[in-house]
């Protein structure tokens, strides 16, 4: 009897130890890991049946706030634990329709151990039709090419794109463009471009989808000079061509870079003298290379013409020891021909072939030509020299070519 009063006393013992033991563990756990309460404000809102919009071609209305405050309460712990993970809020759509749409917002997640409070606990959703349409790439320039160089031509990689979105968003849309930086350029480039989507004020507008808004802009560029125009006049001998002006003198030529830089003067097709009037205006073509664009494409031309037919005409040869070298600095190897022919109208009877000097002057050269030249006292109408002008060399070129190896 004491034996089963003793084991009975130390099953009291052992009940109490463990009653005290969990209401020591309740005690500390409830001092370490109290009930918390936390708010947390200015939480997004997703809305979860977003695919039920798409499929009635439906979407949500641009600008509008969707966020809302939450208060939680539970352990400390599993509080932190919730925050860590990221407290995400769902509006859940029912029943949809083009308009205000009233929706129910919901914590998502895991919330067994938590209690929580959203305000509001609804939202108002506006919700529009989706539209979209195909809209025509503009092209915007800012800076400015190198000077004397102009665009030839631009190439879009795609001249429209697709633009989609809300209803009210697409009925903004004034213009849709790319930016061209022109950055001091003088040869031919591309560049990868962002396309921009404006408003009437010229304002980008957001929330709208726009397939591959990314363009590749391809420009090709050309170059631009003033050079002067040159008359190609065929004398028939039988007049006296003097005093002769165009208009225009000069005139803006364009091309590619390299072709432009080789030109010094566009002349003019042929003019026969005998079709000239005196003192009477006439339009002449211009002879302008195929590869050579201009806006001018013809002259005006005016002469004062007497006719040579009474006048004695003369014509003497020379040869090329006959002729005089001027300002010649043994930097050029000049190439005279054997024989150079005149001819001449004068009304002088006694014209003699030493009355008429022919020389050529080296300080003179342009393109590597200089023409030949004549001095005389003598009155002449109509003066003709063949050839009109002879080559010259710089000699330190000829020297570099010799100097070359053979290919």
């Amino acid at each position: 009897m004491m034996k089963q009063s003793h084991k009975n006393s130390n099953i009291k013992i052992q009940l109490a130890c463990i009653f005290f033991a969990f209401f020591m563990w309740v005690y500390v756990m409830s001092d370490l890991d109290p009930i918390d309460t936390r708010d947390i404000t200015s939480v997004s809102i997703s809305v979860s049946n977003l695919d039920e919009l798409e499929k009635n071609n439906l979407t949500l209305s641009p600008n509008q706030e969707l966020k809302a405050n939450v208060q939680i309460k539970g352990r400390r712990s599993v509080i932190a634990k919730k925050v860590k993970l990221g407290i995400k809020l769902q509006a859940i759509l029912e029943n949809i329709q083009v308009g205000s749409n009233e929706a129910k917002i919901v914590m998502s997640g895991d919330n067994t151990d938590l209690s929580y409070t959203i305000t509001p606990s609804n939202i108002s959703l506006s919700i529009e039709e989706k539209q979209g349409k195909s809209e025509k790439i503009q092209i915007k320039s800012i800076g400015s090419l190198a000077e004397n160089y102009y665009i030839d031509n631009i190439k879009l990689s795609k001249d429209n794109i697709y633009v989609s979105g809300p209803s009210s968003l697409i009925e903004k849309i004034n213009k849709v463009e790319v930016e061209l930086d022109l950055a001091n350029n003088s040869k031919d480039f591309s560049k990868l471009t962002k396309v921009k989507v404006l408003d009437s004020e010229n304002h980008e507008i957001d929330g709208l989808n726009i397939d591959d808004s990314d363009v590749i802009v391809t420009v090709t560029l050309k170059k631009e000079k003033i050079v002067p125009i040159k008359l190609n006049i065929q004398n028939d001998d039988s007049l006296n061509i003097s005093q002769v002006s165009i208009n225009p003198e000069t005139i803006k030529i364009q091309g590619k870079a390299s072709r432009i830089d080789s030109i010094t003067q566009i002349e003019t097709k042929k003019i026969i003298s005998s079709e000239l009037s005196n003192n009477s205006e006439m339009l002449v073509e211009l002879d302008l290379p195929s590869d050579i664009y201009s806006d001018v494409k013809q002259v005006s031309l005016m002469a004062s013409i007497k006719n040579v037919e009474s006048s004695k005409k003369y014509e003497f040869d020379y040869k090329k020891e006959e002729i005089q070298v001027l300002s010649n600095d043994n930097n050029y190897n000049i190439s005279i021909p054997e024989n150079i022919k005149l001819t001449l109208y004068s009304d002088d009877t006694d014209i003699k072939k030493e009355d008429i000097n022919l020389y050529i002057d080296v300080a003179t050269i342009n393109e590597n030509r200089v023409d030949i030249k004549y001095k005389t006292d003598k009155s002449v109408k109509s003066l003709e020299i063949v050839p009109e002008y002879i080559e010259v060399t710089a000699k330190e070129n000829v020297e570099t070519n010799q100097n070359q190896p053979k290919q």
